[in-house]
């Protein structure tokens, strides 16, 4: 069995705390984001800074880009992200000139389906364009509305069109067993890093999860 990278998603709105938190999970995270509040709050030098303090990780700017996505992309891939996201109600045109940019610098695009409520007619939109990975994300409002993930997207993204998912929103490590079965390739933790007393800590313990549920790392 795959096992998936573990993603930290940093959304905060001050680059002090992002450092602090990114410092104490760098050991356990894969994956660094920059959440999108983040970016928005202070922007791409969030990327300059985290690429910097963390070469060992992938960094991720969780842009969300509904427009210009070859100009966002640029913009983040040249502050030192690895993967960027694109939102995928975004126009087709959008979608492939974030594809596109993303593989000519060689980097990774995302797109994100979050807030939509027909998964596989989003995700037959993307086959031809090939993006890297595909989010599966309940966004911070809907969990508060709604709770759960829906896991059985997950299944039809990975198993009927044989995309790479990641996987966010809300997530905990008692969610590992109930994700291994739809082997995704990235699942991304929030709030239960971000909002313990101690993330350091909270993100070895997702870390010890996801060993136990996949296979080591």
């Amino acid at each position: 069995m795959a096992k998936p990278l573990l993603q930290v998603a940093l959304d905060y709105l001050e680059i002090e705390a992002a450092l602090e938190t990114a410092a104490a999970v760098a050991e356990a995270a894969d994956i660094i984001e920059a959440g999108t509040p983040l970016l928005k709050s202070v922007g791409v030098r969030v990327l300059r800074e985290l690429k910097a303090r963390f070469p060992g990780q992938l960094i991720f700017a969780d842009t969300k880009t509904m427009d210009a996505g070859a100009v966002e992309a640029g913009l983040v891939f040249e502050a030192g992200a690895d993967l960027f996201s694109l939102c995928s109600a975004a126009s087709r045109p959008t979608l492939l000139a974030g594809i596109r940019e993303a593989h000519h610098r060689g980097k990774q695009a995302v797109v994100d389906l979050i807030g939509v409520e027909d998964i596989l007619e989003a995700a037959l939109r993307l086959e031809d364009l090939a993006p890297d990975y595909v989010c599966l994300h309940l966004g911070i409002d809907q969990q508060q509305a709604e709770g759960r993930l829906p896991l059985e997207g997950l299944a039809l993204l990975k198993r009927r069109l044989g995309l790479s998912v990641s996987v966010a929103g809300g997530i905990t490590p008692r969610d590992m067993a109930d994700l291994a079965g739809l082997e995704p390739s990235i699942i991304v933790v929030g709030a239960f890093i971000t909002a313990s007393p101690d993330p350091g800590r909270a993100a070895r313990e997702v870390r010890r999860a996801i060993e136990a549920a996949f296979g080591g790392r």
